[in-house]
């Protein structure tokens, strides 16, 4: 239970950071670089939105769960050896 908070709390910061450096990014591009089609407000929101909760999604869900596992296999393993020795 608090592994699963503490990888939220570490995911959620994650995001914050990631979105401030997207944000300061592209405040400091050129006039000239928003003309680009790909670089239209709704395209670079889009990517902000998706990108970054894929990112918190990945971090707070998948690397709870992996480290769940890689600790409890490697748990199970030194009882094991500790326990047929």
């Amino acid at each position: 239970m608090s592994e699963g908070l503490m990888f939220g709390v570490g995911g959620e910061n994650l995001t914050c950071n990631v979105r401030n450096d997207l944000i300061k990014g592209i405040i400091y591009k050129q006039y000239c670089w928003f003309d680009n089609e790909g670089h239209a407000p709704g395209v670079l929101t889009n990517v902000m939105n998706e990108d970054v909760m894929a990112l918190n999604g990945m971090t707070t869900e998948t690397l709870a769960t992996a480290t769940t596992a890689i600790l409890g296999l490697s748990f199970g393993i030194a009882l094991s050896c500790y326990f047929s020795w």
